[in-house]
């Protein structure tokens, strides 16, 4: 098999025990043990015969990431740098849910298919704290975005989906007593949508109830607005899939600015493609918008964000720059960003500012940096 287990579909896998002269539906209860408990090693799944434990130990690849440091907030946010096979790094972060929410849109009810962290057989998970996982598609980036410290480096190499849902089994050490990951954004390092094939089968394992098992509404994936691959997010999971859209700028000459590997994409072709996203009743686009002092931030920039957004059902995130070293770029002060809210919020549309989470260990967004070492870590 070409795929390790926390890669490989469903139906790979029982191929794969047709083939060696298996039975098939032993898939499902290998998969348990990887998606549901976190299980990555054949050999410690006690319920499976010692032989096909065996081969599926020496004939099916190792995922070979590890964990290698972990670095905690005082607000409670975890950021885990993982060594991939290849000596490659990258970074996930863990958002634990405070007394007033995180920043997924939840339209009511209990998350669905939450995943709690590894128990006990037969001991029922306890409830807790809601976890948000933020999850990295690529080492490295190839847009340099000018305020994210991600693409600094340019792209390195896609990630492979075993290695992107891997991020989530390797995660769960890091978790407390009764958290349970409820969300997943696809906000790390990278752009998704430049990764389609690799982050569709990720996408597919997450949500799928024989993977991971989160609800598709609890999985978001955060683009810098590739017209291709919105149309594709849309066409191939139905709208079902929330969309966060980095967006920094209302019109081409402000995005060329801070996003200059995409200003050959005109921002008229980007809002076409949100306008053709096949969004469910309840659902909006959440718009990204990170506020640098004197490049985006005044009240006319505001304005015209509201008129280029007038007829797409969205809900803007407003996220303040996150200083970091080696950035010539400034963080406006706390009026400005909230008369650029006041704006609008007064030409109707939802606006939030992003709380500010784990800055203190280089965790908040376009703080991530691992590529083959360095990095902020505490």
């Amino acid at each position: 098999m070409d795929r390790t287990l926390c890669g490989a579909l469903p139906s790979e896998l029982e191929s794969f025990l047709r083939d060696i002269d298996e039975r098939s539906y032993r898939a499902s209860q290998v998969l348990k043990w990887v998606h549901r408990r976190g299980v990555l090693d054949p050999r410690q799944m006690t319920d499976i015969p010692a032989e096909l434990r065996g081969r599926l130990d020496t004939e099916v690849p190792k995922l070979g990431a590890r964990i290698t440091d972990v670095a905690r907030s005082s607000d409670g946010t975890r950021k885990a740098r993982i060594a991939l096979a290849d000596g490659a790094a990258i970074e996930t972060v863990l958002i634990p849910d405070d007394e007033h929410g995180t920043d997924q849109e939840d339209e009511g009810g209990d998350a669905v298919g939450s995943v709690p962290a590894s128990t006990p057989a037969g001991r029922e998970p306890a409830t807790g704290s809601k976890l948000t996982q933020c999850i990295s598609t690529q080492v490295g980036c190839a847009f340099q975005c000018r305020f994210c410290l991600s693409g600094a480096g340019g792209l390195v190499r896609n990630l492979s989906a075993d290695e992107i849902v891997g991020q989530v089994h390797l995660a769960r050490e890091t978790r407390e007593s009764g958290e349970r990951l409820t969300n997943v954004v696809l906000m790390g390092s990278g752009e998704p949508l430049a990764n389609l094939d690799e982050t569709f089968r990720a996408i597919e394992l997450l949500t799928s109830p024989h993977g991971v098992g989160l609800s598709t509404r609890k999985v978001t994936v955060s683009t810098i607005g590739l017209p291709r691959g919105i149309a594709r997010l849309g066409e191939v999971f139905g709208g079902s899939i929330g969309l966060a859209v980095s967006l920094h700028g209302p019109d081409d000459e402000t995005r060329a600015r801070l996003l200059p590997r995409v200003g050959s994409v005109p921002l008229e072709r980007v809002l076409e493609a949100l306008a053709a996203y096949p969004l469910p009743r309840r659902r909006r686009i959440t718009i990204e918008y990170v506020l640098v002092r004197g490049a985006n931030d005044s009240p006319r920039h505001a304005a015209a964000l509201v008129r280029a957004l007038a007829s797409i059902r969205v809900k803007v995130n407003l996220i303040p720059f996150n200083e970091h070293p080696g950035s010539d770029l400034e963080t406006p002060d706390v009026g400005v960003v909230e008369e650029f809210q006041r704006v609008l919020l007064g030409r109707g549309i939802a606006t939030m500012l992003r709380k500010k989470r784990g800055a203190d260990i280089g965790a908040a967004c376009g703080q991530l940096a691992a590529r083959g070492g360095g990095g902020p870590f505490a």
